[in-house]
């Protein structure tokens, strides 16, 4: 099991408003957050036994590397959402929030979250064909036909990916984003694994 040890800063006011201003200006044309109510089968409720693997601190390198434009706001011609649930031997990895916003500079990927509850924002000014795996090099966590992070298939263990609750065959960095999609990735030991979720009850509006 992944151990993470998290260290709590707490910011100097203006630098605290300094950030809040940033992300208002990035996230106002999407509505913000997206806790809204029960969302069954979200990372973004995990309680204290999910696993956290944070997000970079250099967003900007990790845009870069994912092949993205880090752009000045959100661009809206192609607006939709998805939601991916990881589930590491039973426990749920929180998908960390900001992932593809650059605070720093001021800009933002066309994917990207605003909070842990999973949602990926998928927002660009063309349409593109954008990919789990540019996801995965955003947030920095290695994602291939072997491995989620660094769990890897081998005699104890074995990795499925299922897109709207349909096993996907082939390398899970490969699968690319549609409307209203779960996407779910579960490492655990050989043999059937649980139920795993089908569909995710979006809120209001996306």
């Amino acid at each position: 099991m992944l151990a993470v040890t998290l260290v709590s800063r707490t910011p100097r006011p203006a630098a605290l408003t300094a950030v809040a201003a940033v992300v208002t200006l990035l996230v106002t044309a999407c509505g913000g957050s997206a806790s809204h109510g029960s969302q069954s089968g979200s990372t973004g409720s995990a309680g204290s036994n999910a696993i956290v693997w944070p997000r970079p601190d250099n967003t900007a390198a990790a845009i870069k590397a994912a092949g993205l434009p880090a752009l000045p706001g959100e661009a809206l011609s192609v607006h939709y959402h998805a939601h991916l649930d990881v589930i590491i031997d039973g426990q749920p990895v929180i998908v960390a929030q900001y992932i593809g916003i650059d605070l720093k500079n001021r800009q933002i990927s066309p994917l990207h979250t605003h909070d842990s509850s999973g949602i990926i924002h998928i927002e660009s000014p063309e349409p593109t064909t954008y990919t789990l795996g540019q996801f995965f090099t955003e947030w920095a966590v290695r994602l291939t036909a072997q491995c989620i992070n660094s769990y890897c298939v081998g005699p104890t263990r074995q990795n499925i990916a299922t897109v709207n609750g349909q096993t996907f065959n082939g390398d899970p960095s490969t699968i690319p984003f549609s409307p209203h999609q779960q996407i779910t990735l579960w490492s655990g030991p050989p043999g059937p694994p649980p139920q795993l979720p089908s569909s995710y009850d979006f809120p209001q509006g996306y």
